[in-house]
């Protein structure tokens, strides 16, 4: 019998140093990422995301944000005017043309009120994040805003 009363007498006990053979499988550059289990954006060296401050002038706005595939993290947005304004974003990499460059999600603000929204992993952006500001909510739209009428910020990593 073993040690207790249930345990089965071992038919072959070996007390020698046993050989273990493990090889680790290459790992392509860039995709792995090996113990990487933290929430962080990579958007600088501590992890935390990038602000950019968002002031429209009298135009649509065309801004770029970031030249390469990045994430938004979030938004806080605010209408100083007295009708819907609408951010549009567009996941490209140049300045947009508003009314003709794609648009890939919209941000409606209300009348002199505010939209702000934080997204836990982001919102990915294959090619770049760029954004126009304009007064319609159609893709198409590209009457221009006034000075001031969006003032923020995105968060972006």
């Amino acid at each position: 019998m073993g040690t207790y009363a249930t345990e089965p007498i071992p038919a072959a006990q070996v007390t020698a140093t046993q050989p273990v053979s493990f090889t680790q499988p290459a790992q392509v550059a860039g995709t792995a990422l090996m113990g990487d289990v933290g929430q962080q954006y990579r958007a600088n060296a501590t992890g935390a995301s990038t602000n950019a401050k968002v002031i429209s002038a009298a135009t649509t706005n065309p801004t770029v944000v970031k030249a390469s595939a990045g994430r938004v993290i979030g938004w806080q947005l605010a209408n100083t005017t007295a009708s819907w304004l609408f951010v549009k974003i567009h996941n490209v990499a140049t300045a947009p043309t508003a009314g003709t460059t794609a648009v890939f999600f919209l941000i409606a603000i209300p009348p002199n009120g505010k939209s702000e929204i934080a997204y836990e992993g982001g919102i990915g952006l294959s090619t770049g994040f760029s954004y126009t500001i304009v007064t319609g909510a159609a893709d198409s739209d590209s009457n221009p805003v006034t000075a001031n009428a969006v003032v923020g910020s995105f968060h972006y990593a």
